[in-house]
């Protein structure tokens, strides 16, 4: 395409128009303040999660927000063409042309020079063109676009700020803290303390006596560690369940198993604030004893849920013990096949509610979620099965209004083979009012749940296709409408065990973080050979 020289013949001129350097600053001051804005917000909130401390995110955003600001302004061009015929007012904008007012008709087209009845010009180098060359593209246009360019840049960094404030808004986590040595730490659960701080309870294969051993950790509101201990003589011992004993210490329940693989019992410790043991009982007998919960019974003792029996054959077992631990009374409950308790509540008239899996009353044997409701005496008010054909769980079970109760768990019943979030809610007869259930984009369950204001929050796994899991927590109403979710892993796999309900509102969960990213070939046989830290994420409420 040929070069079209400037026009001059009309007398017209081609003048530039400056950005004022006052303005220029003033743009520069805005967009300062506007991220070091952003960045006091953040630290004041804590809406940037991948800082460990409020403050490293307050000098971090002012640090970067001058260069950028500068590097923005730098881009922009004080100069630009724009076409001002001699003694003609000033040009308007239509469309992608300037058509000007009053210009003399017959001005030839800059380009193919066709007479102009009502001339346009080129809204960049303000020359006069016919409709067919008046677009920049068609007369090949040399003049720069610092205009626009002046309009947009701070359009796309204002749109940019607000998707980063958006994204920042969504993520309420707090922090989130690794806890343990170089080889395996869990944390099975977590309940608050008077101070404002957290106690753990899991186990340890990185310290203690020998093979696995109760792991107490407690650290404050921060997340900062205080104290940790285990428990142990050698044999294998963990931690499943931890509640406050009302005096300042905790009562913990797990399982103890010798080296040699014989019969599990039974395992309670009760703990003064500072870690240090009052007494410890062991429930055994002719067959094996497992405990998956514990739950404060209101008179000063405690409930211990879990289970007993060989493989196939195993039934509910509960466990009411005095504070001293001393047993009170014990019962068995379920049918011809494997049942157990995973979770226990204490419902408003002094009974209790326990949630497990139970493959005595589903169909075919399958694994069904199960309820079981007893008065304060273990005497059976109700139990009842949940789900459909394939895999239910029932991992967490939460009190609603009305003697309602919530249940959440996985399920393989619905949607495609994948386990998925199984939610439902029962009334004081076992009734089921509703079933929803979450994950179609991926593997997803939860193992616990509490109540929320006006709702419950759920934590578990969600699953990825390319790698283990992720830490998951899920909100919902009182019917069991998805209100939000957050997701946070590691290289490779998370699981969350517990959640708490915190002073503040907000929530915080634990459970493992898996350290080493190998998984399949190359990964260690043995899981329990296996890098793996307690983890522990506090979230502020959505």
């Amino acid at each position: 395409m040929d070069h079209v020289a400037p026009l001059e013949e009309d007398g017209s001129e081609l003048s530039h128009f400056c950005v004022p350097a006052r303005l220029k600053r003033i743009l520069c001051l805005f967009l300062y303040f506007t991220f070091a804005s952003f960045g006091a917000r953040s630290a004041r909130q804590g809406l940037i999660a991948s800082f460990p401390r409020s403050s490293i995110s307050l000098w971090v955003s002012l640090a970067i927000a001058m260069p950028v600001s500068i590097v923005i302004l730098s881009r922009l061009d004080t100069g630009s063409a724009t076409y001002e015929p001699s003694g003609q007012s000033t040009p308007r904008q239509v469309g992608r042309a300037v058509q000007v007012k009053g210009a003399p008709a017959g001005l030839p087209c800059a380009l193919c020079g066709k007479p102009l009845y009502k001339p346009k010009r080129c809204r960049r180098c303000g020359r006069p063109f016919c409709n067919v060359h008046v677009s920049p593209g068609r007369h090949n246009c040399k003049a720069p676009r610092e205009m626009n360019r002046l309009l947009v840049v701070p359009l796309l960094g204002a749109v940019a700020l607000v998707v980063v404030l958006l994204l920042a808004r969504g993520s309420s986590l707090v922090w989130e803290r690794r806890y343990g040595g170089s080889r395996y730490d869990c944390g099975r659960c977590i309940v608050g303390t008077d101070d404002g701080g957290f106690m753990i309870a899991g186990y340890t294969r990185s310290f203690g006596a020998g093979g696995f051993d109760v792991y107490l950790l407690r650290i404050d509101s921060a997340g900062n560690k205080l104290w940790e201990k285990t428990y142990g003589d050698g044999d294998n011992q963990e931690a499943s369940g931890i509640v406050p004993s009302g005096d300042g210490g905790f009562v913990v329940a797990g399982w103890t198993q010798p080296a040699d693989g014989a019969e599990m019992a039974l395992y309670l410790i009760r703990v003064d604030e500072d870690g240090d043991a009052l007494w410890e009982r062991r429930y055994e007998g002719n067959t094996s004893y497992w405990a998956g919960c514990i739950v404060e019974s209101g008179d000063g003792g405690f409930m211990v849920g879990g289970y007993t029996g060989p493989p196939g054959g195993s039934d509910v077992y509960l466990l009411k013990i005095d504070g001293n631990g001393n047993k009170v009374w014990e019962k068995t409950y379920g049918g011809a096949g494997d049942d157990t308790a995973h979770c226990i509540i204490q419902s408003g008239d002094g009974g209790f509610v326990v949630g497990g899996i139970s493959t005595s009353f589903g169909r075919d044997g399958s694994k069904d979620a199960y309820l079981l409701r007893i008065d304060s005496e273990g005497n059976k008010l109700w139990e009842k099965a949940y789900g459909g054909g394939g895999w239910d769980e029932a991992l967490g079970v939460a009190v609603a209004e009305e003697g309602e109760f919530v249940v959440a768990g996985m399920t393989k019943s619905f949607g495609n083979e994948s386990s998925h979030v199984y939610i439902f809610r029962v009334n004081d007869a076992g009734e089921k009012i509703w079933e929803r259930v979450y994950g179609s984009s991926g593997p997803k369950e939860t193992t616990c749940i509490v109540k929320s204001d006006g709702g419950f929050v759920l934590a578990g796994v969600g699953g990825r296709i390319t790698r283990g899991g992720d830490a998951y927590i899920l909100g919902i109403d009182g019917a069991g409408k998805k209100l939000w979710q957050r997701t946070r892993g590691g290289p490779s796999f998370d699981w969350i065990y517990s959640i708490v309900r915190c002073d503040d509102g907000g929530f915080a969960i634990v459970g493992r973080r898996d350290n080493d990213p190998r998984i399949g070939p190359g990964a260690p046989n043995n899981t329990s050979e296996r890098d793996m830290d307690v983890y522990v994420l506090k979230y502020r409420a959505p």
